[in-house]
């Protein structure tokens, strides 16, 4: 395992690692609710909105994925052509750490009324 995090309920815990997918856990009944598979590599990364209604997966195969962690729906997907090594979300941004390297990319959503 490479990889967790809590959702801002503190419910679920997503956790992620070799085997190229994202497991979602139920804590209060201690049992797997969804396995996300998507990437072709090694998921370096899990996070949560704020809101808890997205979760972020960067992975080894250069993409970040988003998941809607109540059904495990793939809500988008962005190659990024090299090794995602970290990520964070907000409510209007993502930041992420390409390639364990001091390179970040922010992507903003325009709908927020932000540049980056």
């Amino acid at each position: 395992m490479y990889a967790v995090a809590f959702s801002p309920d503190g419910r679920t815990l997503a956790s992620a690692g070799m085997d190229a997918s994202v497991r979602l856990w139920d804590l209060q009944r201690a049992t797997q609710t969804a396995l996300l598979d998507g990437h072709s590599h090694t998921v370096n990364a899990v996070a949560f909105s704020p809101d808890g209604r997205t979760l972020a997966s960067a992975s080894a195969d250069g993409s970040v994925q988003l998941w809607e962690p109540r059904d495990g729906s793939l809500i988008a997907s962005v190659r990024l052509g090299t090794r995602v090594a970290a990520l964070a979300l907000h409510d209007c941004a993502i930041a992420v750490a390409l390639d364990h390297a001091i390179t970040y990319l922010l992507i903003v959503r325009p709908s927020c009324g932000v540049s980056p």
